[in-house]
This record gives C-alpha cells, structure tokens and sequence, in this order.
C-alpha cells in the first residue's frame, strides 16, 4: 500500500488550545498536522525533535557520555531534558534519518554491519542504507525500528533494564524491548506530550513511499 504525506490542507478545524488541526484524504493519501506554527516538513519529522522510550526498560534512547563524535556509542539512560536525549526523524523516500540533537550525528548501524548483535552508534551521515530507518507502528502507540541496510530491529541489548545498557540491532521478536515511543520533547510544542504517530494519523511509516 503507498500512503503519501502531501500537505493538502483541505479542511481544518481549531482546538480549545487554539491549534489547528489540518485534515486530508485523497484516495489513500492521508495528512495529520498539529499546531498552527509546523510546517509539513516538521509534520514528517524535520526539525522536530522526540524522546525515544523503551517499552521494556521505560528508559530513553541517548548517545553514551554526551558525546559528539563520530562513532560514539547509543545507549538507554535515564531521562534528563538535554539535546543528547532528542532524536529528529527526517523522511525521505519512505525511510527516516534519525538525527541527534547534540552532536548533529545520525542513528547508524557500526560499519555497515547486517549480523544479530551489531552495535549501534552516531555517525557522520553517508547516503546508504546503514543510516536509514522504518517505523512499523504497534499497538500503544510503540513502534519496532528497522533497519534499512540489514533488516534487523533497533533493541536494548540482551533486555536490560538498567541505565547505560546498550543499544544494538537484532532479530524480531514480539517483546518488549524491541518496542519504542516517541513523543516531541519538551519545548518542541505547545503540547508536548503530542505523539508521533499525531502526525501521522497512526500510519505504519514502513509502508510509506
């Protein structure tokens, strides 16, 4: 199925917060906008940041140490409201190149790895497919994050709980800490408790073209 995210803007209607919710269907096109001041850009990811939470852990996606170099390590840690805990998520092509905040480095998969286990790290970003991810939505707005390059499924290693556990690639499987929610972190929104899936309309991003 190919879902498009066209900003059609066809009929709109105002919240008690003022915000302007933006509604589009065109055969199977669809289009869920929130708030007056994001451009469709943002409504795809953009410039928009997200905290990433384990469903397993209820820990948060984060770039080990602060760090801003090249091939620093992804972990989860416990939330802190700082740049290395944001994620923007830019579509291009039915895929996302997951940003972070801080160093301005992007979501990868260490060396273009395909095998279970791999690491996952930032990088410098290259145009292939170790940098690019899909969202395939689940129930409760949790999402399984995959791979372009390899086909494996972003995970919390060996489902961990603790803070500082790493954060690898691996085979799917229905559990937990394959499982992750994003919602707009604090100060990208009037309300920034806004999922995700808000500016979508909860549509699978994997089938997106």
């Amino acid at each position: 199925m190919n879902l498009s995210f066209a900003a059609k803007g066809e009929e709109a209607m105002r919240t008690k917060q003022g915000k302007i919710r933006a509604f589009a269907l065109t055969g199977l096109s669809v289009i869920l906008v929130l708030g007056a001041t994001h451009s469709t850009a943002n409504a795809q990811g953009g410039d928009s940041y997200y905290n990433i939470r384990n469903k397993n852990s209820e820990l948060y996606l984060q770039v080990e140490g602060e760090g801003t170099h090249h091939g620093a390590n992804v972990v989860q840690a416990n939330f802190e409201d700082r740049d290395d805990f944001k994620w923007s998520l830019e579509l291009e092509k039915g895929d996302y190149k997951i940003q972070n905040k801080n160093s301005k480095l992007y979501l990868q998969v260490y060396d273009k790895q395909t095998h279970h286990g791999a690491n996952v790290v930032q990088a410098n970003f290259e145009d292939r497919d170790d940098f690019k991810w899909s969202l395939e939505l689940e129930k409760g707005d949790y999402y399984n994050i995959r791979n372009k390059n390899s086909e494996l499924y972003l995970q919390v290693f060996d489902k961990q709980t603790h803070h500082g556990a790493n954060v690898i690639q691996a085979n799917l499987e229905d559990r937990d800490d394959f499982k992750w929610n994003l919602r707009l972190a604090s100060g990208e929104s009037p309300d920034y408790n806004c999922r995700f899936a808000d500016f979508h309309g909860g549509l699978k991003e994997s089938d997106a073209n």
